[in-house]
């Protein structure tokens, strides 16, 4: 959030809080969900390849997300197997 004027200033400082609270793990659930709705950005560290390292973690907890619950759709329950049969 750019800070040229008072009003943007203090919504970067809001913005800052409520990263904060969220990597501390103390934000109230629901203000989380507010935030997640709206793709709220958690973290905005670049990782080696330029990319937000959080947006690379989201993007990645999804897809194994979706494959899970492609599993429970295929299988009728989310018990992976850890190892290999056979």
């Amino acid at each position: 959030v750019p800070t040229t004027s008072e009003r943007d200033r203090q919504l970067a400082y809001w913005i800052n809080a409520q990263r904060r609270l969220y990597v501390k793990g103390t934000i109230e659930y629901d203000r989380k969900q507010l935030l997640n709705d709206i793709d709220f950005v958690w973290m905005v560290r670049k990782s080696k390849s330029g990319r937000n390292k959080r947006a690379e973690y989201e993007e990645l907890w999804m897809k194994q997300y979706k494959k899970l619950v492609a599993f429970e759709k295929e299988n009728g329950h989310c018990l992976v197997p850890t190892t290999k049969r056979g």
